[in-house]
């Protein structure tokens, strides 16, 4: 009697169903508790989310295909290479969302409304630089306190639609006078480079939204997590033991062909490269050591307060993991998004300061901090360590409340952050980037295998534990795969990766814009995650269609894939092993 006819589904069927499971609690489900929620919302405000996720999708659209629109456009100047025809997109495009982050300050608590309001004065600071005379900056000194006087008008007062609108022909209508009264005389005198404004005026709202090209860089290895466990467990879940230990088996090879291959396409020489390997397994171990005691700790916590015992699933760690990615990324990229501020700002007001008779030469936070050598450097190691304070905070905080996932989490990622701190000090430590932390699981990994194999101890849960953690050492070396399979195939979308995950946090991060408080009203909370993630897929948008651009995006992607999404790996590592020790699944 054949399976169809016994009732029971085949193979081909049962695949199916597992690839199934897999898309819905991996892409569906996440979406499907992280997205905005349009109920609710006062009038007006779904008008100006619209407005702004129009320019989002545009601007994603334009970040994929930057090769080919730029090709599209007329020859750039000499600068950047962008198109003067961009200037005045650049322009409505920033102005619309200085101001809905202006409206959100408005409704905001204190720090995140300094943030808010910083947005129009950055912005005027960018075009005074090209002002010839202090008069012709009156307009931006009249514009920014009738912006002040409007919000200590409305303050303590419920979001209204019209705010938006005030805000927004306020901003505007300064920045058409600047752009009357002296900008486009100085461009049409040759004195300035077009391209360069477009930059100036993108970078003095984009660098508000660095943080979120830093959290976009471990979007990946958040779904390759994700995915890898879900993976296993419904092939576990759904096929026959046979079945199950071919699948690991196939991982298995799959995975050292891949570290193999790996291996000798590296400029190392073989030794070398095992050797780093090596120390990074050390490091990694560890990061486990760290993880028992915290573990212990934890557990006799929760013992005070009553409360069983909890290991962190899969599903605990994506929910710690989308709370502190960001802040994590914010604080990466604080000491980089201070300096840039800080050179606006210092020649934005190089000509009032010089009329009330303060003369100095304009620079930037690196330069007035250091000789300027190695001062970029020096500006990485600061954001590093401040996202250790950031996740030992984090962490404190989780224990308290006793909360596992949270608190290992967050260990790992400040351990994490502490070794690129220390690699960047100069410390003798390899670099523990994905690649090298995906050939440590495949050695942690299989030497966790061959123990529970040789004791005699290697059961159904415990061989698909070995491969989850496999299947996460694989997915790394295939990460740029999933990311950007644009530019992988046609190799010409190099900013696919920063979309994919500027696109994942706003479908999947938007769980705290859903909520609501007196302090903080759900109006602001929207206006403000969509205005950052819009204002950095600007920044992406402008990156794709120049030659050359002013700040190393790739950079800022790589700190949070190298940083972030390394550390959540390693956690999901010993969650996953940590349940096989106790012969149960991690989900």
């Amino acid at each position: 009697m054949t399976a169809r006819s016994s009732g029971r589904p085949g193979l081909a069927h049962r695949a199916v169903d597992v690839v199934v499971q897999v898309v819905h609690r991996v892409l569906v489900d996440p979406v499907r508790s992280g997205r905005l929620r349009g109920d609710g919302w006062p009038p007006g405000l779904t008008a100006i989310v619209t407005s702004c996720l129009a320019c989002y999708v545009g601007l994603a659209v334009v970040t994929v295909s930057g090769p080919w629109v730029r090709q599209a456009l007329p020859a750039g100047s000499a600068a950047f290479g962008i198109a003067s025809e961009l200037l005045g997109v650049a322009l409505a495009i920033t102005v619309l969302l200085a101001a809905a982050l202006t409206t959100a300050a408005m409704h905001a608590p204190a720090g995140v409304k300094l943030a808010g309001l910083a947005a129009p004065v950055l912005l005027w600071s960018a075009m005074a630089q090209l002002a010839l005379s202090v008069d012709q900056l009156f307009w931006c000194g009249l514009g920014l306190l009738a912006l002040l006087g409007f919000h200590l008008l409305r303050l303590g007062r419920a979001f209204a639609w019209w705010e938006f609108v005030v805000n927004l022909g306020v901003i505007g209508a300064v920045t058409a006078t600047n752009l009357i009264t002296f900008v486009r005389p100085v461009l049409a005198s040759g004195r300035n480079d077009p391209s360069f404004l477009v930059v100036l005026v993108v970078m003095s709202v984009g660098v508000l939204g660095l943080g979120y090209v830093v959290t976009s860089g471990a979007a990946t290895a958040e779904v390759a997590f994700t995915s890898s466990v879900w993976l296993v467990e419904y092939v576990g879940r759904r096929f026959p033991r046979p079945v199950q230990v071919g699948v690991v088996g196939l991982i298995l090879v799959v995975a050292w062909t891949a570290q193999l291959w790996r291996l000798v396409r590296s400029p190392l020489p073989w030794w070398l490269a095992g050797v780093e390997v090596l120390v990074a397994s050390v490091l990694v171990g560890l990061t486990a050591g760290c993880w028992v005691l915290l573990a212990g700790a934890l557990q006799r916590r929760r013992q005070r307060f009553g409360l069983p015992p909890d290991v962190p699933d899969v599903v605990d760690l994506s929910e710690a993991f989308g709370r502190l990615a960001l802040w994590v990324g914010v604080a990466l990229a604080a000491p980089q998004m201070a300096n840039i501020i800080w050179g606006n700002l210092e020649r934005g007001l190089w000509l009032p300061l010089r009329s009330l008779g303060v003369r100095y030469v304009p620079g930037d936070l690196a330069s007035r901090l250091s000789s300027g050598v190695d001062a970029g450097r020096w500006l990485l190691l600061a954001g590093e360590l401040a996202a250790v304070l950031i996740c030992v905070v984090a962490m404190v905080r989780a224990y308290r409340q006793a909360q596992p996932a949270a608190a290992q989490l967050a260990l790992i990622t400040a351990l994490f952050c502490l070794f690129a701190a220390a690699h960047r000090a100069g410390v003798p430590l390899p670099g523990l980037g994905l690649d090298t932390l995906g050939a440590a699981m495949v050695l942690i990994s299989t030497a966790a295998g061959a123990f529970w194999l040789v004791r005699g101890r290697l059961t159904v849960p415990r061989g698909l534990a070995i491969g989850v953690a496999l299947l996460l050492s694989a997915a790394v070396l295939g990460r740029d795969l999933v990311a950007d399979p644009i530019g992988w195939l046609l190799g010409a979308s190099g900013g696919a990766l920063l979309v994919f995950g500027l696109v994942w946090n706003l479908l999947t991060g938007a769980e705290e814009a859903n909520g609501d408080s007196p302090g903080f009203p759900r109006p602001a909370r929207v206006l403000l995650i969509v205005g950052y993630l819009t204002v950095t897929m600007l920044i992406a948008a402008t990156d794709a269609v120049a030659v050359s651009f002013a700040v190393d995006l790739d950079r800022f992607v790589r700190m949070g894939v190298e940083v972030i999404g390394t550390a959540l790996l390693a956690t999901g590592l010993w969650a996953v092993l940590s349940a096989a020790s106790r012969n149960r699944s991690a989900i």
